[in-house]
């Protein structure tokens, strides 16, 4: 019996000690390692599995140099990814940007022109479809959408508006803006704003705003 008890703990810290001490190993750390998302890590519009999250997070710990590259964008990464500790921004888009997802930052993007926005959008609607326009908006994406065409554009946009990685607004909206000849952003860092304000969100805004506009309007 005693004979037993002592093998049971032996096994026990055999067991332990196995799963602590880890043989030293040469690690590929000058590659870039860089994946799909669906059908590579994830099946459909599942998460990823506990194993794949876990394996990964000890992987980018210990100094591998992993990303993704997806046709998805931000937000369905966020939610895809949830858990992972990427270190190195994501290619979202299709290539069209690169987001942190660590500061929930786009890096880089770049966008369509007007000319071929239009041009693809019309294309689109004269097949009878509708297409949702996604922009970035100081540092934001804004899901543009307007009247649906079909039960599955509806029930898509009712399943996707909940998501809090997700900003929706109407396409009139979208319209009113892209009738404009140019945008003057307003805010409190130096170099990142046109018209730079103080921080004590008084009304120094608003009456620079009423200056300009109604100096632009005396003008016409």
């Amino acid at each position: 019996m005693l004979n037993r008890i002592i093998d049971t703990f032996i096994g026990i810290g055999v067991g332990v000690a196995v799963n602590i001490v880890h043989i030293p190993q040469k690690h590929n750390g000058n590659i870039l390692y860089v994946s799909g998302i669906d059908d590579v890590l994830v099946s459909g519009c599942e998460p990823m599995s506990a194993y794949s999250k876990v394996e990964l997070n000890r992987l980018i710990a210990a100094g591998a140099k992993f990303t993704v590259s997806t046709v998805r964008t931000p937000a369905a990464i966020l939610e895809l990814m949830q858990g992972v500790n990427f270190v190195l921004p994501v290619i979202a888009m299709d290539g069209a940007a690169l987001f942190d997802t660590a500061s929930n930052t786009y890096i880089e993007a770049v966008p369509l022109s007007k000319e071929t926005s239009d041009k693809c959008e019309g294309i689109i609607l004269e097949e009878g479809l509708y297409c949702f326009i996604n922009s970035l908006f100081d540092n934001t994406l804004i899901i543009y959408y307007g009247d649906f065409c079909s039960e599955a554009e509806q029930d898509l946009f009712s399943r996707l508006r909940k998501s809090p990685y997700r900003n929706y607004t109407h396409s009139s909206f979208r319209s009113g803006m892209r009738g404009a000849e140019k945008s003057v952003t307003f805010g409190s860092v130096d170099g990142d704003y046109d018209v730079i304000v103080d921080g004590s969100g008084g009304d120094a805004a608003v009456r620079t705003l009423k200056k300009l506009y109604e100096k632009k309007n005396r003008t016409q």
